[in-house]
């Protein structure tokens, strides 16, 4: 078999693989969407798929909040192996409420980490420019080993959380860390650059965010 031969049958094979994986990538990417769709059938929830030539992702809309998955590209070239993609996932309150507390409630980075003594820039990054103003205080007994709070007013003037709230927050998986932002103008609820679209993972981050609204 001489090197024509052999570099067309190369080529071939390259391109059945690649068809493939396309074919593959394109089933399981339909069967994310089927099973978001059929979760937002059972719970009464709008479902939508969002894209353009650099994001996509889904909306799910209920009664009063948004969650949105969404990947997004720098639209730049990066080196083999790598992705400038960046996840997010966000469930938000969509209305003002003038009584609700303002503080910033997030994952402790590896577990025990005092991230309340990381310079303002890190911190920054980690809870948002939001952190500015804000202060460290104990985020509760069951809440401190796992959570740090930020917020303007000691922890009983805030009353933001109730037992319901905790048991989720405690029950959240430690490897998908959370940031909680709230003031009087907005709530949220962020996976860290996660992009969450399991339906159990979607149902339980929802609940999560709706448990954070009640008060």
């Amino acid at each position: 078999m001489n090197d024509a031969v052999s570099g067309l049958i190369v080529a071939a094979a390259t391109a059945v693989l690649v068809a493939g994986i396309f074919f593959w990538a394109g089933r399981a990417r339909k069967k994310k969407i089927e099973a978001l769709r059929s979760l937002c059938v059972q719970r009464g929830w709008k479902y939508e798929r969002v894209s353009g030539s650099l994001y996509h992702g889904h909306r799910v809309t209920g009664d009063g909040w948004q969650f949105e998955v969404v990947s997004r590209s720098g639209g730049r070239e990066t080196a083999p192996g790598s992705s400038d993609w960046a996840h997010s996932s966000q469930w938000s309150a969509t209305a003002e409420d003038p009584g609700r507390g303002t503080f910033i409630l997030g994952s402790r980075l590896g577990g025990m980490l005092d991230i309340t003594r990381m310079p303002p820039q890190l911190l920054s990054r980690f809870l948002g420019e939001e952190i500015a103003g804000l202060r460290p205080f104990p985020a509760g007994e069951r809440l401190d080993p796992r959570y740090v709070l930020f917020s303007r007013e000691e922890p009983p003037a805030v009353g933001f959380l109730d037992g319901r709230a905790e048991d989720l927050l405690l029950a959240w998986p430690h490897k998908l860390p959370l940031v909680v932002r709230s003031s009087p103008a907005r709530l949220s609820l962020t996976a860290l650059n996660q992009r969450l679209e399991k339906p159990g993972e979607v149902a339980a981050f929802i609940e999560l965010g709706l448990s954070l609204a009640a008060r």
